[in-house]
């Protein structure tokens, strides 16, 4: 197997029909996917809390409603988890 390609290669010398490494494996791409997802949430709460701490309650009920897979929703101003996802687990 060829090694990585070094990163200041010229083009010249790389092979395009060699492949680099292998593709993901179904169960690597769902853990990207939950790690991504994961990430998301986090960024998503970290917002809600900033608009809620600056009195954008309206503004962050709004953006909890157009990203339910946060899982958050605004009520009187604090982030609380929606019940759909207590329920769920």
């Amino acid at each position: 197997m060829k090694p990585l390609v070094n990163p200041m290669e010229k083009l010249s010398q790389i092979d395009p029909h060699q492949p680099e490494r292998s593709p993901a494996t179904p169960a690597q791409r769902r853990a990207q996917r939950q790690r991504a997802a994961a990430q998301a949430k986090a960024a998503g709460y970290a917002w809600l809390l900033e608009l809620c701490r600056l009195g954008e309650s309206d503004h962050a009920q709004q953006l909890a409603r157009a990203h339910p897979e946060w899982g958050y929703e605004v009520i009187d101003g604090s982030v609380e988890m929606s019940e759909a996802v207590d329920d769920a687990g």
